[in-house]
């Protein structure tokens, strides 16, 4: 329980670390191998609060990708509440 905030839902940056390790991930994978594409700039929205025994889903898309940056969305949702938006999430990774 030590990821909730005091009303008993996942503190805000513990979800911010869910996005950006998710679009992390993605971006790795646009990279080549045995390169990494570290966080260049992120911004987070909340749109309410995430309870803790929900299961979720965390979807991640591709916005743009250039020579230098891999430009990604994320957004975060419960299972039983598809149409309600938890939290969403914009990302630049650098690709070395």
């Amino acid at each position: 329980r030590w990821m909730e905030n005091i009303t008993g839902c996942i503190h805000g940056g513990i979800c911010a670390s869910l996005a950006d390790q998710a679009m992390g991930i993605v971006a790795y994978g646009l990279q080549e191998a045995g390169t990494v594409a570290p966080t260049s700039q992120m911004q987070m929205y909340y749109h309410r609060p995430l309870p803790s025994e929900e299961p979720f889903v965390l979807k991640v898309r591709i916005i743009d990708t250039s020579k230098h940056l891999i430009h990604l969305a994320a957004e975060l949702y419960c299972l039983k509440t598809p149409e309600a938006v938890i939290f969403s999430s914009t990302a630049a990774y650098f690709r070395k």
